[in-house]
């Protein structure tokens, strides 16, 4: 459960990523799932809850997963806010930290066994 946990926050951020290249990719059937943009990104914070809480029951707490399950919430919850409030510092950030979010989730698959 551990390990389908982390493939589906890995999944959804991967998918809520796609939505950054709908400028450069004309395809109907791409467009369509990048649209669910917002969705992704939700599914992927939960999902991420979720893998790190049955990582802390388990005893295998890693502080790379720690950091890039902050950095996926941070993510979140800037993007959400951002549909909500529409302010353009929220957008900002949440375009910068969500590359981040993906690099901390890549070091922490790397790393995962090593620390």
């Amino acid at each position: 459960m551990i390990g389908l946990t982390g493939f589906l926050t890995l999944t959804f951020v991967l998918l809520a990523s796609l939505n950054g290249l709908k400028r450069k990719i004309k395809n109907k059937t791409f467009r369509k799932i990048a649209s669910y943009h917002y969705v992704y990104g939700a599914l992927s914070a939960l999902s991420a809850i979720l893998h790190g809480t049955l990582n802390v029951l388990d005893g295998n707490l890693r502080i790379t997963g720690t950091i890039a399950l902050l950095f996926v919430l941070i993510a979140a919850t800037l993007g959400g806010s951002f549909k909500q409030l529409k302010k353009p510092t929220l957008y900002k950030w949440h375009r910068v930290i969500g590359p981040l979010s993906i690099l901390a989730i890549i070091v922490h698959i790397i790393l995962n066994d090593s620390i």
